[in-house]
């Protein structure tokens, strides 16, 4: 009984905890496959070189500009506060 209570008592007050718990866990879940990805390509182009420090090197230097060209857009979302 005193969870149902619980329960109401939350519904009263817009509390929201599953739904933002989803969402972190969906923001998560799509930096670890951009993650993924990001290796797993990287190590492929790598394999089929014949000078792989090199291409490593320019690999690096390929994901530090998408990373700048990145900074702007970052900037601009919205941090929210508060209760949603």
């Amino acid at each position: 009984m005193a969870s149902s209570l619980a329960a109401i008592g939350l519904r009263r007050t817009s509390y929201r905890w599953p739904l933002s718990a989803a969402i972190a866990a969906l923001r998560s879940t799509g930096r670890m496959v951009g993650q993924i990805a990001a290796v797993s390509i990287t190590t492929a182009i790598i394999a089929q070189s014949a000078a792989p420090g090199q291409l490593q090197a320019k690999v690096f230097i390929v994901f530090a500009a998408l990373l700048l060209a990145c900074l702007p857009v970052i900037a601009r979302v919205h941090e929210h506060r508060g209760p949603w």
